[in-house]
């Protein structure tokens, strides 16, 4: 009887072991399940601060010295907001053998059946206001482009790049702007650029209010 009450209490205490254990597995996957599926707690990442709409922070991880850098380039001009909803940026041009060194990009219907009209920066100061912030970042992070184009199409485009199908509505010189690329800082380069264009955002939208009136 003293062996079996013995033997009793080692059965229990190995259950009470193993329902520990069970407890303490299921703990561990309550909590990995807490965060996002496929990471773990220590792997979620902080949201990017934003500047104006933009992750300036994202984009200058491919800041670059030369417009010539045309995958580095390709993909800055990835990370802009199209200056109209209605149209995507597919195509870039980069001019980059002799001075002024230029840059291009390309917009097309994001409909492939076509859009009625092409934006008209003069009557749409959204448009106009969205392709200057654009400009200003290409200017800040890419060191030696001097000149910048954006050009529209109404009509769907073909797989390949035909420039002349596309007409050049927006032009930007790099003497137009004060911003000017900081290599040697790229965080303080970050910082004062998002500054320059939250304060032109805040200016454009005081004449707004003042030509209408509220």
């Amino acid at each position: 009887m003293i062996a079996n009450k013995g033997n009793a209490s080692k059965k229990i205490i190995m259950i009470a072991a193993l329902g520990g254990a069970a407890a303490l597995l299921w703990g561990a996957l309550f909590v990995w399940a807490a965060g996002p599926l496929g990471q773990s707690p220590a792997q979620v990442e902080e949201p990017a601060v934003l500047y104006a709409g933009y992750d300036l922070e994202g984009i200058a991880e491919d800041m670059t010295m030369y417009v010539g850098d045309n995958s580095k380039v390709s993909r800055i001009a990835s990370w802009l907001p199209s200056p109209d909803p209605g149209y995507m940026q597919r195509y870039i041009a980069i001019a980059s053998s002799e001075q002024p060194y230029g840059l291009t990009l390309f917009y097309e219907p994001a409909d492939p059946a076509g859009y009625g009209e092409l934006p008209d920066a003069a009557s749409d100061p959204e448009f106009a206001r969205q392709s200057r912030n654009n400009a200003i970042v290409l200017f800040a992070m890419i060191g030696n482009v001097d000149r910048l184009t954006f050009a529209y199409r109404n009509t769907g485009a073909p797989d390949e790049l035909i420039p002349s199908d596309y007409v050049p509505l927006l032009e930007y010189n790099r003497s137009d702007f004060a911003i000017e690329a900081d290599f040697a800082d790229k965080r303080n380069h970050v910082e004062r650029l998002g500054q320059y264009l939250e304060q032109a955002q805040s200016e454009a939208l005081a004449v707004s209010l003042r030509e209408t009136g509220a």
